[in-house]
């Protein structure tokens, strides 16, 4: 038995904190209900520069990638404190050629703190909504039926949110080490537990 609390806030991120501080709010949660995991995924508005020293860094630039790579570590290692596991999901690739760039960027700053921390797993959504190479596919074949997944070149539309879920249940019921979740139509890709 799962008990689930889903926290949101539209146009959100790591990079704007004096807008919506997601560390401060996500331990709150964690301080307060102690759950065995958090799954977080909201790095789709983080394709901005970095006010870094005084100056803005660039997207994928050295010192931006620290100053998010930092970012991104503290959250990490606080819910881990904290005694949760933590499903780290990123971005897939967007439609727009320049936002999936950031994208890229931030998966791949995001999989490497994750490797660095135990308790924390990253699952590339890309793996499952992607085209060819990384591209960027609105439809994905679902029960043998090309199907419309996403919204706006961005957001997942209600079938691409159920057919992404089914991937996200079948890696908590990896973690937390609990009974088989609805298989997928598709082979999982790894993920590092």
């Amino acid at each position: 038995e799962l008990r689930t609390l889903a926290e949101y806030q539209v146009g959100t991120g790591l990079v704007s904190p004096e807008f919506f501080d997601w560390s401060r709010h996500l331990l709150a949660v964690v301080a307060a209900l102690r759950p065995r995991l958090v799954i977080y995924m909201g790095s789709a508005n983080d394709g901005q520069d970095l006010l870094v020293d005084g100056a803005f860094q660039p997207v994928g630039s050295r010192l931006w990638r620290r100053s998010y790579a930092a970012r991104v570590a503290g959250i990490m290692t606080a819910l881990v404190r904290e005694g949760s596991r933590v499903l780290w999901i990123g971005e897939p690739a967007m439609q727009g050629r320049q936002l999936s760039a950031y994208m890229q960027v931030i998966d791949e700053v995001c999989a490497q703190q994750a490797a660095r921390h135990a308790g924390v797993s990253f699952l590339n959504p890309g793996a499952v909504l992607n085209g060819p190479h990384g591209s960027y596919t609105g439809t994905v074949l679902i029960d043998g039926h090309r199907t419309v997944v996403r919204l706006d070149g961005v957001h997942l539309n209600m079938a691409g949110s159920i057919y992404f879920a089914n991937y996200v249940a079948a890696y908590v019921a990896r973690i937390l080490d609990i009974g088989v979740w609805k298989r997928p139509v598709r082979k999982l890709p790894p993920v590092q537990i």
